[in-house]
């Protein structure tokens, strides 16, 4: 079967991930046609691509789903893809159409629950019906509602930075062709070989190498929030070298990591200035700021020329990251998806401020919502909680009860970041 369940979502000990690796690897040399199902953000997007690529080498048919459509900042992996075969498609009957005729495999990669899979009340009702593949679930999202979504799946688990770095790891051990080991074993060999003495050419050419720096540096805000300081040492030195060795011969191509991240950030006038009417309405106390969306249809673009970047649900990770630094300390970012009728309370700090875990917001969230809410868990910097639809009068007064309490209970900390108050 193949239904949502709350499978308890855990890292994987080296030797259970080299182990699965080979397993995937086993399933991409024997499977026919491969269909990427994620929710879209950089990360999400730079691993599935990567993955894809490889899976081509093999003729294998590769399909990136994407109902909504994608930032155009990304443009440029999606060239990748297409040039490469690679389709993507909007419409859920060709992947019904796939699954049905090809027992497709679906690969998730970058999604920590099934809350966040788009239409996916559908793609469960034909899975289960039609597909007795295993799929492949990769990410590194772990706590609270985590979970795996597909019960017939491997899993590649790992406490990285990105879903990047994990394909990366997974290239590695194909590229060293490292079979079972024991969990000492594994450990040492996966943290001691020399990584350049696998087939660079084979495993890591420049597009595979461009997308995972795209997740790299988008999880990590180039760098500014790392949470596997080992991990990101390991790929984001190595692979921004490699990108510059093989860019040449075009100065208009991104040859440096700082390229891809100036890329997949850039912001054209009217989406800067959208964001920037709306982030200005936050309510900023001791550095701590609120900011709640006004009832806004998912799919509205908030510009007034209509905009098609300012599409409200492709901004929301946008408005996540400048309302912390329009308060100068923490944001805390609540909207209404009025698809899924769930509000999403997303809450993020600034680089400069690290004098509280977020990650222990989770139980003065319970004090406030008690059992309205699933969520909590992400890393020190950041978390984000899903509340169902209360009503807004009454889930405005508990959000700014919320956040009154963080300004009680840590503003003696923020106060000194504090700005636009």
């Amino acid at each position: 079967m193949s239904e949502s369940i709350c499978i308890q979502k855990d890292p994987l000990r080296p030797d259970q991930f080299i182990s699965n690796a080979n397993k995937i690897n086993e399933i991409i040399r024997t499977g026919k046609s491969f269909i990427f199902y994620f929710s879209p953000d950089p990360d999400a997007v730079g691993a599935s691509v990567a993955l894809a690529l490889y899976i081509r080498r093999y003729g294998k048919e590769c399909i990136i789903y994407l109902p909504d459509g994608f930032d155009k900042n990304l443009d440029f992996l999606f060239d990748i893809a297409i040039y490469n075969n690679i389709n993507v498609v909007q419409d859920m009957a060709i992947v019904k159409s796939i699954v049905e005729n090809q027992d497709a495999v679906i690969v998730s990669c970058d999604t920590p629950t099934h809350f966040l899979l788009p239409n996916n009340e559908q793609m469960l009702a034909f899975l289960d019906e039609k597909s007795t593949q295993t799929h492949i679930e990769i990410d590194h999202h772990f706590g609270a509602d985590s979970e795996q979504t597909f019960r017939n799946a491997v899993p590649l688990f790992a406490k990285t930075n990105s879903c990047c770095e994990i394909i990366a790891e997974f290239f590695t051990v194909l590229g060293f062709n490292i079979m079972n080991l024991s969990e000492e074993d594994a450990n040492n060999m996966l943290k001691t070989e020399d990584i350049k003495k696998i087939d660079f050419d084979r495993y890591f050419p420049r597009n595979i190498v461009l997308s995972l720096l795209v997740g790299i540096c988008f999880d990590t805000h180039f760098g500014k929030f790392v949470t596997n300081k080992d991990s990101y040492d390991r790929w984001f030195t190595l692979l921004s070298d490699r990108l510059t060795d093989l860019t040449w011969g075009d100065a208009r191509k991104i040859s440096t990591s700082q390229m891809v991240f100036d890329t997949i950030n850039r912001m054209n006038e009217t989406k800067k200035k959208t964001l920037e009417r709306y982030v200005t309405k936050t309510s900023a106390v001791k550095g701590i700021g609120l900011l709640v969306m006004p009832p806004v249809d998912k799919y509205e673009s908030l510009a007034k020329s209509k905009d098609s970047t300012c599409v409200f649900c492709k901004l929301t990770g946008d408005f996540s990251n400048m309302v912390p630094d329009f308060a100068g300390a923490i944001g805390i970012f609540a909207y209404y998806d009025n698809l899924y009728q769930l509000y999403y309370v997303k809450i993020r700090r600034t680089s400069e401020f690290k004098g509280y875990d977020l990650r222990n917001l989770e139980s003065l969230f319970n004090k406030v919502f008690n059992a309205y809410f699933l969520g909590g868990g992400g890393h020190e910097g950041a978390t984000s909680f899903r509340i169902a639809d209360i009503g807004r009068v009454a889930f405005v007064r508990k959000i700014k009860q919320f956040r009154d309490e963080l300004v009680s209970l840590i503003g003696d900390k923020t106060a000194p970041y504090a700005k636009n108050m």
